[in-house]
């Protein structure tokens, strides 16, 4: 029998051990959890005081847009619709195989941003490499670029 009652206690003690992970674990994902949901209000505040702000710069998603970095840790960038010369200008550029350079899509969204600022911008452009590309899309599609038209005309 004495071994048998080692092999029990050797049992419960590692049942012992899962359940004191498995808590461990549990505490620390509700606590995560905790942590994202406040971070996801924080955001949503922050985002309707950008809509305040920046409501006098005319509708949104026609005159200006709100995109959302948050997931990538880097806030909001708010650009206006910009100047029609400055979208022909970055369209100019992709001929045949060509396309736009980086400062190219920087230059035009650094000229429609209005959130954050140019500094700020930089260093989030510094770290994220395809952020200004992605941006530079939302101006061209503010303008109309990638719109449907209805009756097969364009």
């Amino acid at each position: 029998m004495g071994e048998l009652d080692a092999l029990r206690a050797r049992e419960k003690e590692i049942a012992e051990k899962i359940e004191a992970k498995r808590k461990a674990r549990a505490s620390a994902d509700a606590e995560r959890e905790a942590r994202d949901r406040v971070a996801a209000a924080e955001n949503e505040l922050q985002l309707e005081e950008l809509r305040d702000q920046f409501a006098g710069e005319g509708e949104e998603g026609v005159d200006f847009t709100i995109c959302d970095l948050t997931r990538i840790g880097c806030g909001f960038v708010i650009v206006k619709r910009g100047a029609s010369v400055l979208v022909r200008k970055f369209k100019s550029k992709f001929k045949g195989d060509a396309v736009p350079t980086e400062a190219d899509t920087q230059s035009l969204v650094k000229a429609c941003l209005l959130h954050p600022t140019a500094d700020d911008f930089n260093r989030i452009v510094d770290g994220h490499d395809f952020v200004a590309a992605k941006i530079a899309n939302v101006i061209c599609e503010m303008h109309g670029v990638g719109l449907e038209m209805k009756g097969g005309k364009r």
